[in-house]
C-alpha cells in the first residue's frame, strides 16, 4: 500500500508541475493539441509498463502519465464547451458533458471485466497491449475535430468599444488590460483565472467544494480493489466489483442534470450540492464503521452521488466563466487537486500502517462531513454580509 501511494505522489508531481504552463498554452494557441499529445503520452505510459521490471520504470511510466493528465486536463472540457457554445448549446453542456462521462464510465465497467478476464488467462502483457491500442484509436478519434478555440485577449479588444470602462472581475481599465495582454499574455490568462475563481464567494465556495469534499472521492477510489479484497481476493472479483462502481458512477453522472434542474429550482445551487454532499459522506461512515456486506449499497451510493455533484460543479463554473482563461480556470483548480491529493496520498501511507482500509474511510467520511458543514457555515454568513 505504501509503494501504490508513492506511485501515485509520482504521478501527481508532473501535474502540479505543468498543469497551470499547458493551462494556459491551450488558452493562447487551441485546445486540440494539448489533448492529441496528452492522448499519445498515456499510450506511451501502457507501451512503457509493457517491459517494466522495477519500480523506477513503473514510476517513469507514471510520469508520462501525470504529464499526459497535465495536457488534457482543461483542454478538454473547453473544448466541449467552445464546440457546444459555436452551435448556441452552451446551456446543454451539463446534459452532454454528464452524458460522456457516464459513457466513460461504462467504457471502464466494460475494460475492468474484459481487463480481468484477460489477465487472468493471458496474462498483464496483453491487458497492457490492448490498452495501447486503444489509446492509439482515441488519438485518431479526435483527429477530425474542429478546434473552437478563439485566443485569449481577442474578445476583450473588441469589447473595449462598446464596454463601460471597467470589468467587473478586475476593476482595470479595459485599455490597461489590452495593453497587459500585449505586453506578457500568458499572466495575464492567469491573472484573470484567479481574479475569477478567488473575487467572488459564489465561485470560491463550489471550488473549495469541488477541491476538498469531492476530490476526495476522486483521491479513494484508487483504493477501491483493496476495499474489494476484503470481501473476496481474487483478480476476477475484484474486476468485477471495479465494473460495478464504474456503472454506478455512470448512472450518477447521467442523473447529474435532472438533480442540476431540481436543485436550480430553488435559486442558487451551492446549498444543494452541500447538503448532498453530507448526505453522501454519512452513506459512506455508516459503511465503512459497520463493516457489512449489507451496507455495500450505502458505498455504491456514495460515488454515484459524488459523480453526480462533480457534473454539476463543473457545469457552474464553466457558465461562469466569461472573461478568463477557460482552460487556465480549470488547470488552477486541477493544480490545487494535485497538490492536496499528494497531501492527502501521504497522510494515507501513514495512517494505512496502523488501521485497515475500513478505518480510513470513517476517517475520510467524518473529514468530508466537517469540511461539507463548514462549507455551508462559510455559504450563509456571505450571505448574511452580501
Amino acid at each position: 500500500m505504501s509503494s501504490i501511494s508513492l506511485l501515485l505522489m509520482i504521478w501527481a508531481l508532473p501535474v502540479v508541475m505543468l498543469e497551470i504552463p499547458t493551462g494556459v498554452f491551450s488558452d493562447l494557441y487551441g485546445r486540440k493539441a494539448p489533448v492529441l499529445l496528452g492522448t499519445m503520452l498515456h499510450a506511451a505510459c501502457f507501451a512503457i509498463w509493457l517491459f517494466a521490471d522495477s519500480f523506477l520504470m513503473f514510476a517513469l511510466g507514471f510520469v508520462c502519465w501525470g504529464i499526459s493528465e497535465a495536457l488534457i486536463s482543461g483542454a478538454l472540457e473547453a473544448l466541449l464547451f467552445e464546440s457546444l457554445e459555436s452551435d448556441g448549446l452552451a446551456d446543454q453542456f451539463d446534459k452532454i458533458y454528464a452524458r460522456g462521462e457516464s459513457l466513460a464510465r461504462i467504457a471502464l465497467a466494460a475494460a475492468m471485466v474484459s481487463g480481468g478476464l484477460i489477465t487472468q488467462l493471458l496474462g498483464y502483457g496483453v491487458t497492457l497491449t490492448v490498452s495501447v491500442i486503444a489509446l492509439i484509436v482515441a488519438t485518431v478519434a479526435i483527429l477530425p475535430v474542429r478546434d473552437q478555440h478563439v485566443r485569449y485577449g481577442s474578445g476583450r479588444k473588441i469589447e473595449q468599444k462598446t464596454s463601460p470602462a471597467l470589468t467587473e472581475e478586475s476593476h482595470i481599465p479595459l485599455e490597461n488590460q489590452a495593453t497587459e495582454d500585449e505586453k506578457s499574455p500568458s499572466l495575464a490568462v492567469l491573472k484573470s483565472s484567479l481574479v475569477f475563481l478567488l473575487h467572488s464567494k459564489t465561485i470560491l465556495i463550489p471550488a473549495l467544494l469541488g477541491l476538498l469534499v469531492i476530490g476526495i472521492y476522486a483521491i479513494i477510489d484508487e483504493y477501491d480493489a483493496a476495499v474489494a479484497a476484503q470481501y473476496m481476493p481474487s483478480i476476477m472479483f475484484i474486476a468485477l466489483w471495479g465494473a460495478g462502481r464504474f456503472i454506478l458512477v455512470a448512472v450518477g453522472a447521467e442523473l447529474a442534470p435532472i438533480i442540476n434542474r431540481k436543485i436550480k429550482r430553488h435559486g442558487d445551487p451551492i446549498p444543494g450540492i452541500i447538503v448532498v454532499s453530507i448526505l453522501a459522506a454519512a452513506a459512506l461512515f455508516i459503511f465503512a464503521y459497520i463493516r457489512s456486506p449489507i451496507a455495500i449499497i450505502l458505498y455504491a451510493l456514495y460515488f454515484m452521488a459524488m459523480a453526480a455533484m462533480q457534473v454539476i460543479i463543473e457545469d457552474y463554473i464553466q457558465q461562469k466563466i466569461e472573461n478568463a482563461g477557460r482552460s487556465t480556470v480549470h488547470s488552477v483548480l486541477s493544480l490545487a487537486l494535485n497538490l492536496y491529493a499528494m497531501l492527502v496520498l501521504g497522510l494515507i501511507a501513514i495512517i494505512m500502517t496502523r488501521a485497515d482500509i475500513h478505518d480510513l474511510l470513517v476517517i475520510i467520511a467524518i473529514y468530508a462531513i466537517i469540511l461539507s458543514a463548514a462549507l455551508y457555515a462559510f455559504y450563509i454568513r456571505t450571505k448574511k454580509h452580501s
